[in-house]
């Protein structure tokens, strides 16, 4: 059983990889060919697809699995899926008038480079998507990991390569949604005949109503993460120019590389806390929570400093477009740094995951986005383009306050505030050494870190082995 999850785990962080990276290389790529102006309608797009896809899905998962408690028999696991099925209808429906409203209201305005009928095949293409990963969420809950790996990573991999190839032979940047469109239509409609057992019926149950409201929480969840996130660039699109919507999509996607290190590991780290939480060995499986964090902490303030010595060098080399960003180091090293701050709230957020808390990490959730938003406007405002990300910088050291101010009234949360007072003195002296000294040195000082992350690591695996 232990051999299967870790073989399991393995192909789901492998692929999981595979779709971070070629999404990444994807959207770099097109920074680099096409035009400023082009690459933030480009980021204003997918900004709104990817919107789609999480919010029409947001809290399925999370609201399901506490049912299936109740309902081990498969006729009624059968049910219980044809009634969360039924329930995505009305979600799916209010994020696409949403969306449409946003168009009519705001984008047709503001931005009238953008044609309907491409951003129509834009909401479109990521409720698809959506429907996708709420097709892989129940082949998990069935145990089909089959099924599960192919409705989750394969649309997105075409999503990527299908729209990018477009985009580059047609020279037009809204052949990529368009062509994304078909080709996901395309493929679901194949998994659809080649998986039958999920063509159930759209029922109205006793687990209807439940599920809605369980899942509101999440729904609020999703909307404030996008608006962390991609969602970003709505916020500038209202007070400054285009190229600062392509200047942060540019960054951001840089920071890509973070969530991928971070999603990877809690992937790794997260079954093995909820499986080994109890009340008999909280503060052992804590201290080991702990360590993991404080070296997650480490890991992404190493993968910051590298980032911040290469970024110079690989502008030079990549050219074209990407030379409108080569003043961004400080901007970089403020977002990058952001990730740093952020890293101990994945450990506070467990606790409220594993106890089923979601509706109190809402109200958290809120009350920090909130007052980030607000910052975040109030900076940009009073600092141009800088303001950006000197607001996603707060709008994360808010986040982190409040988790810290909360949680820490609930439960006794061992957080390792060395290691990340350490990490964030990594990312600090890599970014003054690389911009007062020489980059020689910054790397020098990189492999000393990692070296003595290395030794620290090994000394102390026993705790979380």
């Amino acid at each position: 059983m232990v051999k299967k999850l870790l073989y399991l785990s393995t192909i789901y962080a492998g692929l999981s990889a595979l779709v971070k990276g070629i999404s990444f290389i994807a959207i770099i790529l097109i920074a680099k060919y096409f035009s400023t102006e082009q690459y933030a309608i480009f980021a204003l797009l997918f900004s709104i697809h990817q919107g789609v896809a999480s919010f029409s899905i947001a809290g399925i998962n999370e609201s399901v699995i506490g049912f299936l408690k109740e309902n081990k028999s498969q006729k009624s696991k059968d049910e219980l899926f044809s009634n969360v099925l039924v329930t995505t209808i009305p979600t799916t429906l209010i994020v696409f008038l949403s969306a449409m409203i946003t168009y009519y209201f705001y984008l047709k305005q503001k931005n009238p480079e953008i044609i309907f009928l491409v951003f129509l095949f834009t909401i479109i293409s990521g409720t698809l998507l959506s429907y996708s990963i709420f097709n892989s969420k129940i082949f998990r809950l069935k145990e089909n990991h089959f099924g599960a790996i192919m409705y989750l990573f394969f649309p997105q991999l075409l999503l990527f390569i299908v729209g990018s190839v477009s985009i580059f032979i047609s020279n037009n940047i809204n052949y990529f949604f368009i062509s994304s469109f078909f080709s996901i239509l395309s493929f679901i409609v194949i998994l659809k005949i080649f998986f039958k057992e999920l063509n159930l019926p759209l029922t109205i149950g006793r687990h209807s109503k439940k599920i809605i409201i369980k899942s509101i929480p999440y729904y609020a969840i999703a909307v404030l993460g996008w608006l962390g996130g991609y969602g970003n660039n709505f916020i500038i699109n209202i007070f400054l120019e285009k190229y600062d919507i392509a200047a942060f999509t540019f960054i951001y996607t840089l920071s890509g590389i973070l969530l991928l290190i971070s999603n990877s590991l809690n992937q790794v780290w997260a079954p093995r806390f909820y499986n080994s939480f109890s009340k008999k060995n909280y503060k052992s499986l804590e201290q080991k929570n702990s360590f993991f964090y404080g070296i997650l902490n480490v890991i992404i303030s190493i993968t910051v400093a590298a980032i911040i010595i290469l970024y110079p060098t690989a502008i030079r080399i990549f050219g074209g477009n990407l030379d409108a960003y080569s003043n961004m180091q400080f901007e970089l090293y403020l977002l990058l740094t952001s990730f740093i701050i952020y890293t101990p709230v994945w450990h506070y957020r467990l606790h409220y995951y594993v106890r089923s808390f979601g509706n109190k990490l809402m109200k958290i959730n809120l009350l920090s986005s909130v007052v980030g938003i607000v910052a975040t406007i109030f900076f940009i405002k009073n600092y141009g383009s800088l303001g950006i990300y000197i607001g996603f910088m707060s709008h994360n050291i808010i986040n982190l306050l409040c988790m810290m101010f909360f949680s820490n009234r609930e439960w006794n949360i061992i957080i390792n505030w060395s290691c990340f007072w350490l990490s964030l003195s990594i990312g600090l002296t890599a970014f003054l050494l690389n911009q007062f000294l020489n980059s020689i040195y910054a790397f020098l000082f990189l492999i000393f870190c990692i070296f003595l992350t290395i030794i620290f690591f090994n000394q102390n695996r026993y705790l979380i082995d």
